[in-house]
């Protein structure tokens, strides 16, 4: 996903408009969302991890995009209620010689 681009129209009063695949993406989120829907890109689902549970809408096309994008809808909240939780789902490293801490977590 390219960057969107902010163009001045005018230096007085200021006046600015969004350019650009994001705002397109966007626009095309929001037609596609019913009311009191939440919709997400397969980046956002990732970034939220475990703590949210979404359904796959599939691909969708629009203007400015080079290619199609995966959509999701927001169901509910996912079994991790933490980053550390969600992080821990997909496995963490052992602790290395950290018997003292270990102890503490135990």
């Amino acid at each position: 996903m390219s960057p969107s681009a902010v163009i001045f129209l005018d230096t007085a009063p200021l006046d600015y408009t969004a350019v650009g695949q994001t705002t397109h993406l966007a626009a095309r989120m929001e037609q596609m969302a019913r009311p009191g829907s939440v919709l997400m890109t397969v980046q956002t689902l990732q970034i939220a991890g475990g703590c949210i549970q979404a359904e796959p809408l599939g691909p969708i096309r629009g203007k400015g995009l080079t290619h199609p994008v995966e959509v999701f809808e927001l169901v509910g909240a996912g079994p991790s209620r933490t980053p550390l939780q969600a992080f821990a789902a997909c496995g963490l490293t052992r602790f290395v010689g950290r018997a003292p801490e270990l102890e503490v977590l135990h």
